[in-house]
């Protein structure tokens, strides 16, 4: 279980982070860089040469992690030519499996998932975690159905890397309990409401009682074994269909023990259908102002963490992009995207050869990206910080 700190106050933080950093809300702690190298020079050669110094030195990985993540903030904040640092945070997913067909993301069942062979997961995870400092797994699959989850967790332990997930909670037991209670350091869980029949309209094939009878297994194990459970809270998608009972989930979710709870509208793409964009939400409406603020209201109180868009500001898709340095994504179907989402920057696919990070490819890539914006779709969510995001710590 990792402990809840707060990351370090350096300048380049707020460039990435927002005013508040991400792991003094949610469970996971970045390195605390205050005493990391400020020589240029000598910060990149610790980077560039980690496979030597790390196989003469077993503790050098946790010194890598901080020295990566330092470095990447440098590169963008001072916008640097030649970029040395690596993503610091690393989403994958192995399958699109999922047991749901939610109006968010499928609202109709899919017959056939893409889902990557475990012997290309190994090897590209092994080549892509030491110098992350967060990973989270399946970020369109069901983490839960893998059959390869313990595994995944185990490589991750290995290079001493917390573990997210994002998941729908309706697939449970005692032996995924035992997974979870040993390799997941924070757990979100996809609830949307806390009215059972919105649940089901919302999340099809999904319960709201199998949420808290799994969540009462997950204790009684924890009790048993005398082991803490991951920092658990919950994700929410805002649309019309549940847009006031936002208060009234924060207050369900107190009463349950989850610590904190991120919300943020549909996502509405190209080619959607026309029930997801009937459900979109007006963030410049009156209806959701006075929502936002009883949500906050009601977080300050119940003493809850909330993250969740604000009424979008004028200058959010002006701001420059920041995630080819902080995020990277490994799709099933092998490519790798520098971006927090799947949206594109595709810049080659597994297997990885081993000079993939010096590759002409990615040194482009991420320079074009000092003089580019946020897309639209990135601007109005909450997933990059503090601009057109709200952030309330209730304690």
């Amino acid at each position: 279980m990792i402990e809840n700190n707060t990351c370090n106050n350096l300048k380049y933080d707020y460039l990435i982070h927002g005013s508040v950093p991400v792991s003094e809300f949610w469970g996971i702690s970045y390195p605390d860089c205050n005493d990391a190298l400020r020589d240029d020079n000598e910060l990149k050669e610790k980077c560039l040469n980690y496979s030597e110094l790390a196989a003469n030195n077993e503790g050098y990985l946790s010194d890598y992690k901080k020295y990566n993540y330092f470095l990447a903030q440098k590169e963008f904040a001072e916008q640097q030519g030649r970029c040395f640092s690596k993503p610091f945070v690393l989403q994958a997913s192995r399958t699109e499996h999922c047991n749901l067909s939610c109006v968010f993301c499928r609202p109709e069942p899919v017959e056939h998932f893409h889902t990557m062979e475990k012997e290309q997961w190994i090897e590209a995870l092994e080549y892509l975690l030491p110098p992350v400092v967060e990973f989270v797994p399946y970020c369109w699959g069901e983490p839960l159905l893998d059959n390869c989850f313990d595994i995944t967790c185990n490589l991750a332990n290995k290079y001493k890397t917390p573990v997210s997930i994002f998941t729908n909670f309706q697939h449970f037991n005692e032996k995924i309990a035992e997974i979870v209670l040993s390799g997941v350091h924070r757990m979100l869980i996809s609830i949307d409401t806390s009215k059972p029949e919105t649940f089901k309209k919302l999340r099809k094939g999904g319960s709201l009682q199998k949420i808290e009878n799994h969540l009462s297994l997950l204790k009684a194990i924890a009790g048993k074994a005398g082991m803490e459970i991951p920092w658990i809270g919950i994700s929410a998608v805002l649309c019309k269909s549940n847009l006031n009972d936002l208060p009234l989930l924060i207050d369900w979710a107190a009463e349950r023990g989850f610590q904190g709870l991120s919300a943020r509208r549909i996502v509405i793409r190209d080619n959607i259908n026309k029930l997801l964009i009937d459900e979109e939400v007006d963030l410049l409406s009156i209806e959701y102002r006075d929502m936002h603020d009883k949500a906050i209201e009601t977080a300050k109180r119940c003493n809850m963490v909330l993250n969740m868009p604000a009424q979008i500001y004028s200058n959010a898709v002006d701001a420059p992009c920041p995630c080819p340095w902080t995020h990277m994504y490994l799709s099933p179907q092998g490519k790798l995207h520098f971006c927090a989402f799947s949206h594109g920057n595709v810049v080659g696919k597994i297997p990885i050869q081993p000079d993939y990070w010096n590759s002409k490819d990615i040194m482009s890539l991420r320079r074009s990206f000092f003089n580019k914006h946020r897309c639209k779709e990135c601007a109005s969510l909450d997933s990059i910080g503090a601009i057109g995001a709200s952030q309330v710590r209730g304690y």
